[in-house]
């Protein structure tokens, strides 16, 4: 987009909110947010549009927002998939390396020889014609059944093996979003999953490495990726999101969805304990004349039920991966159903494991408030597009992440 600098754009289109960013590498593998567009969108079902036209739309303005605060236009976008039906599978390839042991020549692993076993992980594994593959990530070597090698050039051996990781999605989802960003006159770049770039934003290396669940607590669905001993060990999506609890104080309270999510975001909480019994909060009347009062009381008893199913979905997808007893670091959420107040120590009861919210690490100028939660995943695309991107000289000024959030939340409610 703009020569000298290390720039890239990403691309989340969530179940009612489409999100944009334009950020530069700067030193010390930080990022500077330059720009950043949100626009309000008719939602996803199962990670599908539900309208193109609409959405076209919708990515449209998002992207004007980002370049007119950036003063860069876009030519290339990152695109994150999330909420999709996602397959999380673990594969592994084997390659005779030599048939002689005592042959030292012929027994030294060299470049052809990974090339040949990654070929052979990438197209020996049966996937689904469905399908599409959007990460095949390498776990380990074995060199004649040792674990652990992580660079087997310069050893020796008769076999080598390799452990991979796929990520897929439904093949028409990825199909279907990206013709939606094309009509927008913008290409698309890569295609990652949101959860993966929120893990690259949020968690750190030591978490990774002890074992930790980020959950992408979103509008239309509640993504999941865990991690341990620094890799990717499993990743799934619960069906149910914050979009849901908006429903529900909707119907609860008589009240449009847009005053509904004005409430929840306001005034929710997920944690009873949290609450006194004087707590009241206004409900304000369609066309903003009046309103009435209710008691936040009355709101969590709405909010938290629901919140617990979700904890109990997540629970059982844990407990069917068996792989619960990883979590040494415990969990990191985040997202924009991650605001609600009393969420992590919710989730500290339930879980019995350590629990903090995941904002964005490594941006310059940003805000530690929990408003910047829902970003995290499209700051995390960002992230994984300039870790590929050639580090340039150049700078520019930008206002903090707050700044940008604040101002989008005023344009959105107009």
């Amino acid at each position: 987009m703009t020569s000298g600098r290390a720039i890239q754009s990403a691309l989340d289109i969530g179940h009612g909110t489409v999100r944009v960013v334009i950020a530069e590498r700067v030193e010390d593998e930080k990022v500077r947010l330059l720009g950043a567009g949100m626009a309000s969108s008719k939602g996803l079902s199962r990670g599908m549009p539900l309208a193109v036209k609409p959405m076209v739309l919708a990515v449209e303005e998002a992207i004007a927002a980002a370049e007119e605060r950036a003063g860069i236009e876009i030519d290339e976008i990152h695109l994150g998939v999330s909420g999709a039906e996602l397959g999380s599978s673990a594969h592994e390839a084997h390659l005779l390396v030599t048939r002689n042991p005592l042959d030292t020549r012929s027994s030294l692993i060299q470049d052809q020889h990974v090339r040949q076993v990654r070929e052979l992980a990438e197209h020996s594994q049966s996937v689904q014609i469905d399908r599409t593959v959007l990460h095949r990530l390498i776990q380990e070597y074995l060199v004649d059944g040792a674990e652990g090698v992580q660079n087997p050039l310069g050893l020796h051996g008769m076999r080598l093996d390799l452990r991979t990781h796929f990520l897929s999605v439904p093949h028409n989802t990825v199909e279907s979003l990206k013709a939606c960003v094309q009509k927008s006159s913008v290409a698309v770049g890569s295609v990652s999953l949101t959860t993966l770039a929120a893990s690259e934003a949020a968690l750190s290396d030591d978490e990774r490495e002890l074992g930790v669940l980020l959950m992408d607590f979103g509008a239309g669905s509640t993504d999941l990726i865990l991690h341990a001993d620094g890799k990717v060990r499993h990743a799934a999506s619960v069906p149910v999101g914050s979009a849901a609890i908006t429903s529900d104080i909707s119907r609860a309270f008589r009240t449009p969805g847009s005053e509904a999510e004005r409430i929840k975001c306001k005034h929710g909480a997920c944690d009873g304990r949290l609450i006194r019994r004087d707590e009241r909060f206004q409900i304000q009347f369609t066309g903003g004349e009046g309103g009435e009062e209710a008691s936040r009381s009355q709101l969590c008893q709405v909010i938290q039920p629901r919140m617990e199913e979700i904890l109990e979905l997540v629970e059982r997808e844990l407990e069917a991966s068996n792989m619960r007893w990883m979590l040494g670091g415990g969990i990191v959420v985040t997202g924009g159903g991650a605001c609600l107040e009393g969420l992590p120590d919710l989730m500290r009861d339930r879980y019995g494991l350590p629990v903090r919210l995941g904002a964005p690490r490594g941006v310059v100028d940003m805000d530690s408030s929990t408003a910047v939660l829902e970003w995290t995943p499209v700051i995390g695309l960002a992230k994984m597009a300039l870790r590929q991107a050639p580090m340039r000289n150049g700078s520019q000024a930008s206002r903090t992440l707050m700044d940008w959030v604040n101002r989008l939340r005023r344009q959105v409610a107009l």
